[in-house]
């Protein structure tokens, strides 16, 4: 599982998970999954550009927004499918 920009205790945040599930904090090409927080469309933007690229066709990009009150996530739904 990818974690960018993630709270230092995510992994407590969402235990219990498998075993096998290891947290890394750099996509790859052929990522399943990422868990992306990320605050303002600026930022939004340059993480979804260098995403597209990265996750699998059949992956899931979960995207949390850090700022209250900003609409990146509703952007995002919008965004990351072309």
């Amino acid at each position: 599982m990818v974690t960018i920009n993630a709270p230092a205790d995510y992994p407590t945040l969402v235990a219990p998970l498998p075993g096998a599930v290891l947290f890394i904090q750099k996509a790859a090409v052929g990522a399943d999954f990422v868990h992306l927080f990320i605050s303002g469309r600026k930022a939004l933007e340059k993480e979804l550009k260098r995403l597209r690229k990265l996750i699998a066709d059949t992956g899931v990009l979960f995207i949390v927004e850090n700022a209250a009150g900003d609409a990146t996530a509703r952007l995002a739904r919008f965004e990351t499918y072309p």
